[in-house]
């Protein structure tokens, strides 16, 4: 699988997660690719992607989250949430289980937006530490 995904592409993955009861365990999921190694000129891997979580459960939303409407993105299966605070690396060449869609251009800029507040927290958060 050599595929390269751009911003916005929405992946079904599997997964590796903590549960305090259970260790590690494989989980299947829902993921919207923000970065593919395979575009980048400064780095010679080329099998990862970075993708924010996405999910259903309204239990996981906060000030970094999106709401994916199903109207405007019709290949989805319900309403989402984007959490662009919850960032995973995924090898695309393993982890990959099937490409789902594209978001609309609408929704792809309000998750750029908000991924670069969660940016200006993480430099906030930073700088704080380093004075």
């Amino acid at each position: 699988m050599n595929n390269i995904y751009e911003f916005g592409t929405v992946l079904h993955v599997k997964y590796f997660g903590f549960a305090p009861e259970k260790n590690l365990e494989e989980l299947n999921g829902t993921f919207c690719v923000c970065y593919d190694e395979a575009l980048d000129n400064k780095t010679y891997h080329r099998g990862n992607i970075l993708a924010f979580k996405m999910t259903t459960s309204m239990n996981a939303v906060s000030g970094y989250s999106v709401n994916i409407p199903r109207g405007r993105n019709p290949w989805l299966s319900k309403d989402c949430t984007c959490q662009c605070n919850k960032i995973h690396t995924l090898d695309k060449h393993y982890q990959v289980k099937e490409c789902l869609g594209v978001l609309d251009e609408a929704t792809k800029r309000k998750i750029h937006s908000k991924y670069e507040e969660f940016q200006a927290e993480v430099e906030r958060q930073q700088h704080e530490a380093l004075n």
